[in-house]
């Protein structure tokens, strides 16, 4: 009668590696968790170097009313561009720079759960669009300085102040009145508030050759984006800080 065949042993096999037996595990090897990622867009160490305040003024007031963590620091022009390549403003996180003030703002916008810049692709794309038009107005001012002509500046300016000028003015009027609360959108004041109200204090000093002293006359709800946003509490309460410093 045949022999019956003896049935494989689950003992784990072994093999012998110069005259060693090792034995061999069958189980599966653990699985390893990944570490969980550090959270993208991290406010980590933000430092923001400027020439002159007002530069830096809708990036740090948005850091302020993002209630984000920063250190600020007035250095000379010279200094800014050698080390960072700009004339205005600089932002550092974590050993990057941010050296146009439109991308800071956009980052700042985005921490904290997109607390000052629209989740909404459509809503973005038009707040992009109103802060491209701010730089650009911005540019077209500064940039006619080079005319070098007292006249030739003058008539540059007034024509950016007749076209460009007055009809972005006009298209943020027409918002904040729609909105009835001195923001440009209902849930603001976001990133645009800020850079709408640096642009309206840059134009309440009255300096600007070429450009009227009155140019906001006609606009008083764009006037009303800068006076809520210089009364909001994060804003008056930092103010009172620096004034106690400075006594």
């Amino acid at each position: 009668m045949a022999e019956k065949p003896r049935s494989k042993s689950a003992s784990p096999k072994s093999s012998k590696e110069g005259g060693t037996t090792t034995k061999v595990s069958s189980s599966k090897p653990k699985e390893v968790s990944p570490s969980k990622p550090k959270e993208a867009g991290s406010s980590s160490g933000i430092t923001v170097y400027y020439a002159h305040p007002g530069a830096a003024e809708a990036v740090i007031h948005s850091l302020k009313i993002g209630c984000i963590e920063f250190k600020e620091s007035q250095i000379d022009r010279n200094e800014l561009q050698k080390k960072y390549g700009s004339k205005g403003v600089a932002m550092v996180v974590g050993g990057r720079a941010y050296t146009k003030d439109i991308p800071c703002l956009r980052y700042i916008g985005k921490l904290k759960n997109n607390w000052g810049y629209p989740k909404d692709a459509f809503t973005a794309a038009i707040v992009d669009d109103l802060l491209e038009e701010i730089k650009k107005i911005k540019g077209d001012i500064l940039g006619a300085e080079h005319l070098g002509d007292k006249a030739a500046v003058i008539d540059r300016r007034q024509q950016i102040q007749d076209e460009g000028l007055s009809e972005f003015l006009e298209k943020i009027e027409t918002k904040v009145s729609k909105v009835g609360k001195g923001t440009v959108f209902a849930d603001g004041p976001g990133i645009l508030d800020c850079e709408v109200a640096a642009l309206v204090s840059w134009l309440l000093k009255g300096n600007i050759t070429g450009i009227s002293k009155d140019i906001l006359g006609d606009f008083n709800n764009v006037s009303r984006v800068h006076y809520e946003l210089m009364r909001h509490d994060k804003i008056r309460r930092n103010q009172a800080k620096t004034k106690a410093g400075d006594a």
